[in-house]
């Protein structure tokens, strides 16, 4: 089946283009709604005639986006989406980007053209580009309702959901720091893929500054959000001249491979070394030892997105909203304190 993806491609203008020449001719010039209405002939281009009074509208159907199913994070948020949206009476239909962006337009266009006017963006990523942008910005003045986790996304008029990751990692390096630590490493994220790791990077960067501790280049570890990244950066860590008594993990699953590393390398937990991670997964608490991790309900983080768009849904015109959901430190045996 042809898309609108496929019809901009072809005639060299961005989807929203493509959308507003069938539906507000106005907005785009003779030759170019010319181009694309032919393209689209020659295309053999159907497009859904639903998507016409989508501002007056009431579906059934709402889409969760999600950047990667197979991360325990991102199917948490999205189970507590699909939870509310459930009780709600509405049909959540989950699709998978694998932190595309191409296929974030290609998903959210596709879906779009069958009808759909609601989504939750369950992670958004930490930025979109310029076409994305263009998207977004173009369904949201078309009535298509939005609401985002984990990324504040500033210039977009939508409901976001947040929780304080920055505050959670300085928790995280004083609570540390009582135990004795002084010695503190972080395995962070690339800091131009996530807002909620990039708050983490800085969160963890000023809690030692306050302390007084050092911040060293070499106790710094940039990885992917998997357990074999853990792996790799104990084995980076672990074998430095001087070693850290101390890991800030910035995921559980990582933090998990870190802890799998050390068992084969021989380190205790806690004895030799304390671990910490982010996002209080449901298998930290399973762990051996159990990890010591901070971060909030990621189910209710997806309900409360999910409950933003259902307002929207009956709100269309209320301000967007910012919501915070609170942290908490849960302390288990992976931590404790400098062996003198």
């Amino acid at each position: 089946m042809t898309t609108i993806i496929d019809v901009a491609k072809r005639a060299k203008v961005s989807p929203a283009t493509v959308s507003n020449a069938f539906n507000k001719p106005d907005r785009v010039g003779k030759a170019t709604l010319e181009r694309v209405l032919t393209i689209a002939a020659e295309m053999n281009f159907q497009p859904n005639l639903m998507a016409h009074g989508l501002r007056s509208q009431k579906t059934g159907i709402v889409g969760i986006v999600v950047s990667d199913i197979r991360i325990a994070y991102t199917a948490q948020i999205a189970k507590g989406a699909q939870d509310r949206l459930r009780q709600a009476g509405k049909t959540a239909l989950i699709t998978n980007t694998g932190h595309d962006q191409k296929n974030i337009r290609s998903h959210l266009l596709e879906l779009r053209q069958q009808g759909i006017r609601a989504f939750v963006m369950a992670p958004a990523p930490y930025r979109y580009d310029e076409e994305t942008q263009e998207l977004l910005l173009q369904m949201l003045h078309d009535g298509i309702h939005m609401s985002f986790v984990s990324n504040e996304l500033a210039s977009f008029p939508a409901d976001v959901v947040l929780w304080q990751a920055q505050e959670g990692a300085k928790t995280l390096v004083h609570h540390l720091a009582k135990l004795g630590h002084e010695k503190i490493a972080f395995v962070r994220l690339p800091l131009n893929k996530s807002t909620a790791g990039l708050k983490r990077w800085l969160g963890y960067q000023e809690g030692m500054l306050v302390l007084g501790l050092d911040l060293r280049d070499d106790y710094v570890f940039e990885g992917t959000l998997d357990f074999e990244s853990g792996v790799r950066a104990a084995n980076h860590l672990l074998n430095l001249a001087d070693p850290p008594t101390a890991i800030v993990a910035n995921d559980d699953l990582m933090a998990s491979g870190i802890i799998n590393r050390c068992y084969h390398m021989g380190i205790r937990i806690p004895e030799d070394l304390s671990i910490v991670g982010f996002s209080s997964l449901d298998m930290a608490k399973h762990l051996s030892p159990a990890l010591t991790t901070v971060g909030v309900s990621l189910e209710m983080m997806g309900g409360s997105a999910a409950e933003l768009l259902l307002q929207r849904l009956e709100e269309p015109e209320r301000p967007a909203q910012k919501l915070f959901n609170d942290y908490e430190l849960i302390i288990r045996e992976s931590t404790g304190t400098v062996k003198p």
